[in-house]
């Protein structure tokens, strides 16, 4: 850089002659400035001027933000829907096959790993042994009781219980209350519920759900008005309710898929449905854990939450 003077005793310019700390300070200076005014260009350029990728990631922070609370919801909602269904699990074994279900529960390995690159290779081989280990020993469990099972299906001295649906083609949006404690139309409490609310049209045909005697034919004055009660192998009982006709007459016997009445209005029935119920032993059993046999898995899940949801009978 060139700096001149204004010489008055020639009445001329000449050169001056910058030494080494003039020439430092004055770059120094000249990159402060430069350094400030970028600065200052860039804080006036993001205040009032935004990318694209700003404004993209600006909208997907308001979506996260809108979307998260509603995850969060779904996920506690699944959680109690695997939760109810790991207890009709367990229903349908200790009811239906007379057998504890296999405990599927994860646990810790004590080999926990993260989300890493640097994980050793040998405390890698000693959490996937242990995860291995125990996946077969949860597939052993599982394999030992479907052979118990098994061999129970295999044996002439077991009783299958009424499995069967008591009506015909009908879908989980026709299932009502099931077992517990729900809330009486007539009574206006809550009061207890020992069956299950099938809904379906007058008229429509009720089967035996499985091979029985008829020990209860009837029309009563009560609550149940028409019913009829079957005995079947293995200490169970059904009982249909409200229904408007009878086919069948005590002590006859009937087989599984036998027409034994028809679905009505009688009795303190607040609208045309089946009121089903099943004891094993005396003991109140919930009709949901035996329609699984009838129905697919889809239809069966929705059943299962429709019966736990509904708070109000229909009787």
């Amino acid at each position: 850089m060139k700096k001149f003077e204004f010489d008055f005793g020639s009445i001329s310019l000449r050169k001056v002659r910058l030494g080494g700390a003039a020439i430092i300070r004055n770059i120094l200076v000249f990159v402060a400035v430069t350094f400030a005014v970028f600065v200052a260009s860039y804080i006036v350029i993001a205040l009032f001027f935004s990318t694209g990728t700003e404004r993209r990631l600006w909208r997907e922070n308001v979506i996260s933000r809108q979307t998260v609370p509603i995850l969060e919801s779904r996920k506690i909602r699944l959680e109690e829907a695997i939760a109810a269904l790991q207890h009709k699990d367990e229903e349908i074994y200790r009811q239906v096959f007379h057998s504890q279900s296999p405990d599927m529960n994860s646990s810790g390995t004590g080999y926990e790993v993260s989300a890493s690159d640097t994980v050793a290779p040998e405390r890698l081989a000693l959490y996937t042994s242990d995860k291995a280990d125990k996946l077969f020993s949860r597939a052993d469990a599982v394999e030992d009781n479907f052979r118990r099972i098994a061999g129970m299906l295999a044996s002439d001295s077991l009783a299958l219980p009424p499995m069967k649906m008591p009506v015909s083609d009908i879908s989980f949006t026709r299932v009502g209350a099931s077992v517990g404690d729900r809330y009486n139309p007539f009574y206006k409490t809550m009061a207890r519920h020992n069956g299950i609310d099938l809904m379906t049209p007058t008229g429509v045909e009720v089967y035996a759900p499985a091979d029985g005697v008829v020990l209860q034919s009837q029309t009563m004055s009560g609550t149940m008005g028409t019913m009829v009660r079957l005995s079947h192998e293995g200490g169970y009982e059904t009982v249909f309710s409200h229904l408007g006709a009878r086919y069948v007459k005590n002590g006859q016997k009937v087989k599984a898929g036998d027409k034994i009445g028809t679905v009505g209005v009688t009795g303190n029935s607040f609208a045309p449905h089946l009121h089903y119920e099943i004891y094993l032993h005396g003991v109140v059993a919930d009709p949901v854990n035996y329609f699984f046999a009838s129905v697919g898995p889809y239809e069966y899940v929705n059943m299962v939450r429709m019966s736990a949801d509904t708070r109000q009978s229909m009787d």
